[in-house]
């Protein structure tokens, strides 16, 4: 991996940046957080690392967001773990994590409570305070439970720290369903053993079968992992021109954005210009892969053959 700091960040925030990046990025053969996510990202990114080129400024929130762990690290009793780097062995291969917290039962020495700390918006603090936490939180949170409890730690609850970093009180007093403060808890249920077994397992051996892939077979991402808005379907005049910009065609009021083909056939059977008119299909954006959050996106056969707009 190459840094740039485009914006002229002072050199020591720049290598502390990179720094805590450098750290994250490998220890052992495989972390959680890579485990959790698609192989086809992480192996196609670690296998032409040298290319890659990230700047400092990208990864300022992720910094922060290290700032507070370590001042909570140093806020921790004596019978509390904080940021320490686990390494569970399985199958051949080393699993590294480092969760942010255990709280030791005060009642039990040998049970703990998992917590972890997230910098994240409003809107998804917001969706985990109605019940809907981020799927890959509760994946990796329970990914460290299953990894934890092969090394003989006994882990009986599992919270969620939520800060919004975008957060204004302004938006709270005027917004009935905007949260009352920038950050809540949020317990995330534990799977059973089963469930746990059965994902983490079958995780392990993807990466393990990936890893034996040339880059153009590794597994395609799927919808989720590519962040993918769904397919839709338009209506728009015949004679109408596509748009130097977005590569479509302008669309009726009310019919830029249907679901079901038939639900756009339907619009346009009803209309008296109906013979004038036709339905325009609009692939859903996979942001992930292009607004450059994925840095194997230039590398990615499944990007430039199937994602990449025509236009």
């Amino acid at each position: 991996m190459n840094y740039t700091n485009r914006t002229g960040l002072s050199d020591s925030i720049a290598s502390a940046v990179k720094a805590f990046a450098q750290d994250y990025d490998k220890v052992g053969d495989y972390s959680v957080t890579t485990l959790i996510d698609s192989p086809r990202s992480k192996l196609l990114t670690e296998r032409h690392g040298d290319k890659v080129t990230e700047d400092v400024s990208d990864l300022l929130w992720s910094f922060f967001g290290n700032m507070g762990h370590l001042i909570a690290e140093r806020n921790t009793d004596a019978s509390s773990i904080a940021e320490r780097r686990f390494i569970y062995k399985h199958k051949g291969k080393q699993i590294s994590f480092k969760p942010d917290l255990l709280e030791r039962d005060p009642e039990d020495f040998n049970s703990f409570q998992l917590n972890d700390f997230k910098f994240t918006s409003v809107y998804v603090l917001k969706s985990a305070l109605n019940g809907t936490p981020k799927v890959e939180w509760v994946r990796q949170m329970n990914f460290y439970v299953w990894c934890l409890n092969k090394l003989g730690f006994n882990i009986t609850k599992i919270k969620l720290h939520i800060i919004a970093r975008d957060w204004r009180m302004s938006e709270s007093r005027r917004e009935m369903n905007y949260p009352a403060q920038a950050c809540g808890v949020v317990e995330v249920p534990i799977w059973d053993k089963d469930k746990a077994d059965k994902y983490c397992n079958e995780r392990i051996d993807l990466y393990i079968e990936s890893e034996k892939l040339d880059d153009d077979d590794l597994p395609k991402c799927s919808e989720e992992e590519r962040w993918a808005d769904p397919n839709r379907w338009a209506v728009v005049k015949k004679d109408s021109k596509a748009s130097n910009i977005t590569g479509y065609r302008k669309a009726l009021p009310k019919a830029n954005s249907f679901m079901l083909r038939s639900d756009a056939q339907q619009f346009i059977s009803k209309r008296k210009d109906k013979d004038n008119l036709e339905v325009e299909f609009r692939k859903g954006e996979s942001r992930r892969c292009s607004n450059g959050y994925c840095k194997a996106a230039q590398w990615c056969n499944q990007f430039n053959q199937d994602i990449a707009p025509a236009f």
